[in-house]
């Protein structure tokens, strides 16, 4: 739980430390209190976040108080600058880029300006802490939700995790690579070291919020090949962790690696146990699920696996709705929940476990624009 409660605590900084040209308020600016409760807080910047990205209807009034820059529109700018209160840094002064670039990386962080990306260094502090299945139960009441998957292995006297997530950060989405090990002796010890220096592998991926966007090859970042224990990309944004899509590269060092590593990702399982792993396809376009892989032997000896991930493994936040992990009783409440507009529905979603609550169409003079937009489902039904 230390990792991901730091985590947050780290996330919440980089974005709120981000250098932007000078943010000059007035006196009289509005408070940020975008959802009424009478505090600004690291949740109006979110309200702010899902009406910028068209999935949030505000009031005018709520706009307004938002509106920290004064320039009658809410942006992405205006939620930073929320956080930045939130956080107690003045929006009137303008910080120097290399002073908020010694910030991050007391973090553990580096900022990549071109795609607007956080990422983690390779020596960042978190590489002390190691990894345990606590920490992915644990982080869902810190405002992270993602999507996980583990691939186990045994390979040169270690047993080895590459376990990967991808959705959102608290007011950040983004996704991770990590690699960990542990010796045989202590199989039943649920925790793992990060990598060292002689087990590092060689990492690549791309970020994708949907698979609409992935089919147009139109990723948010990238993240581009290197060694590394822990890859990682984080972006100001909101996301749905069960839509979004990562394209990643892993180099296995030799044939025994990769036979392990390919065995790993096809016994992938949901949170349940039961299998949803990856399946190998040949060729590259031959794609009939959502999950998948190639192989590829390098010249070098190495092998490749390009690895196309959708919704293999599990929600760190199936627990809440499903009761599962030995907790029929550990339920979330939906307290806070957000209306969009889909395909003729207005939908209500959970905030926090992203489930639909509510789902009730429009009605228009001609009757249910769903079924405008639908013709065919009642049809479908009775075939």
């Amino acid at each position: 739980m230390k990792k991901y409660f730091s985590l947050f605590l780290a996330l919440v900084m980089l974005v709120t430390a981000i250098p932007f040209a000078a943010l000059t308020a007035s006196a009289a600016v509005p408070s940020g209190d975008g959802n009424g409760d009478g505090k600004v807080t690291a949740m109006d910047a979110r309200l702010a976040l899902r009406y910028v990205a068209g999935l949030e209807t505000l009031t005018d009034n709520q706009i307004h108080e938002m509106d920290l820059d004064g320039n009658a529109k809410l942006t992405a700018i205006d939620a930073r600058m929320i956080l930045r209160e939130v956080a107690g840094l003045s929006n009137d002064i303008e910080t120097d880029a290399e002073e908020m670039r010694d910030i991050l990386r007391l973090f553990g962080y580096e900022y990549d300006e071109e795609q607007n990306v956080y990422y983690t260094s390779l020596n960042a502090w978190q590489r002390n802490f190691g990894f345990a299945d606590l920490y992915d139960n644990a982080a869902v009441f810190t405002n992270m939700w993602y999507q996980t998957l583990k691939v186990d292995f045994e390979y040169e006297g270690l047993l080895w995790r590459l376990q990967w997530w991808k959705g959102q950060y608290g007011v950040l989405e983004g996704a991770e690579m990590g690699v960990y090990t542990k010796k045989p002796e202590n199989v039943d010890f649920p925790f793992y070291k990060c990598a060292e220096d002689e087990n590092l592998l060689e990492m690549y991926f791309e970020y994708y919020q949907t698979a609409a966007d992935y089919n147009a090859g139109k990723p948010l970042f990238v993240r581009y090949e290197q060694e590394h224990w822990w890859i990682t990309g984080f972006k100001f944004g909101t996301c749905n962790p069960e839509k979004n899509v990562l394209k990643a590269v892993l180099i296995a060092r030799d044939p025994e690696m990769a036979d392990g590593i390919e065995a790993g990702l096809q016994a992938v399982t949901d949170n349940k146990g039961n299998v949803n792993g990856f399946a190998e396809y040949r060729p590259w376009h031959d794609i009939t699920t959502s999950n998948f892989y190639t192989r590829t032997k390098l010249e070098d000896g190495r092998v490749r696996f390009d690895v196309v991930w959708k919704d293999a493994g599990y929600t760190n936040y199936s627990y809440l709705t499903d009761g599962s992990n030995g907790s029929d009783d550990v339920q979330c409440t939906h307290d806070d929940v957000s209306v969009i507009i889909e395909d003729g529905y207005e939908v209500t979603i959970c905030d926090l476990c992203q489930t639909v609550v509510a789902k009730e169409p429009i009605e228009t003079e001609s009757g249910d624009l769903a079924d405008t937009l639908n013709p065919s489902t009642d049809a479908e039904a009775t075939a």
